[in-house]
């Protein structure tokens, strides 16, 4: 029978710090308080375990984990939330600590849309903080960060203790650090890493020295999954791992654990030593891994995850897991009480309940039947350990994933399946070139030439399973129907009778066939898309060519836009400019859709984005073309005028202010005028406004998600009844301006928002202009 009570204190303490930490909310002050409620819940909780009656003694043991889980929250929120930390995070600032992770690059989509495309960072264990406003000793991470290549080589490897200047930001609400420090100059290094991080930063380098010799795709995997350093992996092989889902495997996991505790389970039990001796050397091993990898929180607990589920499988499978996990929570709750608030963690629990619970029976029903078919029982052990483990890890961690608004593809699960077999070779050849290369470099890059061709295999399945369209569960009333029907089937196989299996398929298809408005106008002219902070605009002429305006950030949003419009070609795509809520979506839609050309705006700033892009593009079989003020683009009946670029503007922003500006009408007579305006600044918008004297057109995009940058006769001047307005939920920018829409309003036009109003669908009518928005039932006339 399996013992609960163990579960239940770890869940106890999670529980508990996940309410210390709500309550303190970033305010110092009320740390004192939480403090006290965790202290009276561990004094009355030591108090009830020393009583006789045992109904009384696991209520008081689990009082007595909450609380010290709640003082222990506590105690690290008034570290992270001192108020000197504000002060001394504020503009010029000073570090001095030691060097904790590898470096990292950064994914081109990352922070601010202006920000460089590429930077890198590291995470640094600080024991000193100055700045403008005094100085303080911590013992706290803090981030290094800086987009200048030359710096990026000179950040600190594990172990390194630095001293930087830099700008200094703090980082409110992060699991991971208190500040960042963006860095302009290479840190001083003050004392060089121990005997322990030298040996390990000298493996690490020899397997990135190895892994450079053969292909980038394949290598960057390689050094992923042995030692879960993502800087090779290239960034088209980046999006296909996380699209295809199977970007687990671009970070160590309770995987990579596993693979290595079994690998060195097995040798020992090959060399004869007993189950202590084997499980002794594979902890030591692991802990060995561990320091190899990077001891950052997430790696740690990955390490604690992967040790509990070989433990638990070891000494009692069902029966012992849950205790062993139990203990596991309450041990990494409470040493690192913010590390169980991430998304992560989660993933990691529930991923570990589910392996230890869920692929024991699982995997036990499906051997025999495969042994039956397969007819060799050692070929039938691998395939039904495969697909136990591959199911139970897919559908357990599927609600989280919702949770976390990721959708989850079908494809996920047969491309897990198909990559899982050849991981722990790549695992195991990269670590033994690891091993090997401070020693041995030519077996290191024998080794790596080797793990290479499973890797190439995996690279290839994410690509196939990337660029091919198949369903996705999107919220958990899909997945409810998914689990329900799985029910039934189930119930089919083991042939109940019919009453006994016809309810939840009832069920399910009540579920799925629950009506809904559809979200766009069925002859919908033009979409302005969802897609959060960014511009994603979709245009299609009555005779069937259809056009993207910008095509949002690197989230799903433009994906998931373009499926609900059911448009699989897409016969051009203007990307105003290079920002990347503008084109990080270029690489999915590129990957996903046939796509006719590309035009874009002649000056490429960033550079780097731009570079990217261009990147994107031949990577398909594109090239992308500039378009200047006097080009026009013809789109079936429709005709749209490019009437800015016309010459550099250096004021302001450089990259808004070269953004492609569209007039014209989007199907032909009848259509609907249009002004496109991508992310154009005053000082472009009164040299366009000189340009032309006056346009009239019925719908424009309001320039910029409606800033507060704007020229006041821009609204009059368009003439424009509606003014669309593409815009993320609760932004840091402050978009879009009160003034702003204000001014819109003023000038006649009806704004509609992304933010407030969803995706906006605008077809012409007989008596007017017809708008639907996908989050109200607004149907109206202009």
């Amino acid at each position: 029978m399996i013992d609960a009570r163990l579960l239940l204190c770890g869940l106890a303490a999670w529980g508990a710090v996940a309410v210390a930490i709500t309550v303190i909310d970033g305010e110092h002050a009320r740390t004192a308080g939480v403090l006290a409620a965790g202290g009276v819940l561990a004094l009355t909780g030591l108090g009830f375990a020393f009583l006789h009656d045992q109904r009384i003694v696991g209520g008081g043991v689990l009082l007595l984990v909450a609380g010290v889980a709640t003082v222990s929250a506590a105690l690290q929120a008034s570290a992270w939330t001192e108020p000197a930390l504000d002060r001394v995070l504020r503009g010029d600032g000073r570090v001095v600590g030691a060097g904790q992770g590898t470096v990292e690059r950064v994914d081109a989509s990352d922070g601010p849309v202006w920000a460089s495309a590429t930077r890198w960072r590291v995470l640094v264990h600080a024991d000193h903080l100055a700045g403008l406003e005094g100085a303080i000793t911590v013992d706290l991470p803090v981030v290094l960060e800086t987009s200048d290549a030359d710096i990026a080589r000179a950040l600190p490897s594990p172990g390194t203790r630095i001293d930087v200047l830099g700008d200094a930001r703090r980082t409110a609400g992060s699991m991971r650090a208190v500040g960042v420090i963006t860095i302009s100059e290479a840190p001083d290094v003050v004392a060089d890493p121990g005997a322990l991080d030298r040996i390990a930063n000298r493996m690490r380098d020899a397997l990135l020295t190895a892994v450079d010799r053969v292909s980038p795709a394949a290598g960057g995997l390689v050094a992923c999954l042995s030692i879960g350093d993502e800087s090779r992996l290239p960034q088209q092989t980046r999006i296909d791992m996380r699209d295809s889902g199977l970007a687990h495997l671009t970070a160590v996991s309770g995987g990579n654990v596993a693979i290595v505790v079994g690998a060195v389970f097995l040798v020992a039990g090959a060399l004869g030593l007993g189950l202590t001796g084997r499980v002794t050397i594979a902890l030591i091993a692991l802990a060995g891994y561990l320091v190899l990898v990077r001891p950052e929180p997430s790696v740690v607990r990955a390490g604690v995850m992967g040790a509990i589920t070989v433990i638990a499988l070891l000494i009692g499978g069902r029966r012992a897991g849950p205790a062993v996990l139990g203990t596991g929570l309450v041990v990494i709750v409470i040493l690192a009480p913010f590390l169980a608030l991430t998304w992560g963690f989660t993933l990691s629990v529930v991923a570990t309940m589910a392996l230890i619970l869920g692929v024991p029976p699982l995997y036990a029903w499906l051997h025999p039947r495969l042994r039956r078919l397969v007819r060799h029982d050692r070929a039938a052990m691998v395939i039904a350990g495969a697909i136990a483990v591959t199911l139970v890890a897919q559908l357990a961690t599927a609600p989280v994933l919702l949770l976390m608004d990721a959708d989850v593809r079908a494809l996920a699960i047969p491309a897990n399946l198909l990559a899982m077999p050849v991981v722990p070779l790549v695992t195991i050849g990269g670590l033994i070139a690891a091993v090997t290369g401070p020693i041995a470099p030519p077996v290191a890059a024998f080794a790596t030439e080797i793990a290479a061709f499973p890797a190439t295999w995996i690279v290839g399945v994410a690509r196939w399973a990337a660029t091919t369209r198949a369903p996705e569960i999107t919220d958990l009333r899909q997945f409810a129907v998914l689990v329900i029907l799985t029910c039934a089937v189930f119930l089919l196989l083991r042939r109940m009778r019919w009453y006994v299996v016809l309810p939840p398929i009832v069920i399910a298809v009540l579920l799925w066939w629950i009506p809904a408005r559809p979200s766009y106008l069925e002859d919908w002219t033009l979409v302005m898309c969802d897609v959060g902070q960014g511009d994603g605009l979709v245009l299609r002429d009555p005779r069937g060519p259809v056009m993207l305006v910008d095509v949002g950030g690197t989230g799903q949003g433009m994906d998931d836009c373009l499926d609900d419009l059911g448009i699989a070609r897409i016969d051009a795509i203007v990307l105003t400019h290079f920002h990347a809520d503008h084109i990080g979506g270029l690489a999915r839609v590129l990957d996903t859709r046939e796509v006719g050309r590309i035009w874009a705006t002649p000056v490429q700033d960033p550079a780097d984005r731009a570079a990217l892009a261009a990147v994107d593009a031949e990577s398909h079989g594109l090239t992308i073309t500039p378009l200047r003020a006097g080009d026009s683009i013809a789109l079936g009946d429709s005709r749209l005028d490019v009437i800015w670029p016309a010459h550099p503007i250096s004021a302001g922003s450089i990259a808004n202010n070269a953004s492609v500006v569209l007039l014209g009408r989007v199907g032909g007579t009848g259509g609907i005028d249009i002004l496109l305006t991508g992310d154009i600044e005053p000082e472009a918008q009164e040299a366009i406004m000189a340009r032309i004297p006056a346009v009239d057109v019925v719908v424009a995009k309001v320039p910029h998600h409606g800033s507060r940058f704007q020229h006041p006769d821009l609204p009059r001047w368009s003439g424009a009844e509606v003014a669309l307005v593409s815009v993320g939920i609760d932004n840091d920018y402050g978009h879009p301006a009160e003034s702003t829409l204000q001014a819109w309003r003023d000038a006649g036009a009806v704004v509609l928002r992304s933010d407030l109003h969803g995706g906006v669908s605008l077809a012409p009518g007989s008596d007017g202009l017809r708008i639907q928005t996908a989050r109200s039932d607004m149907l109206e006339p202009s």
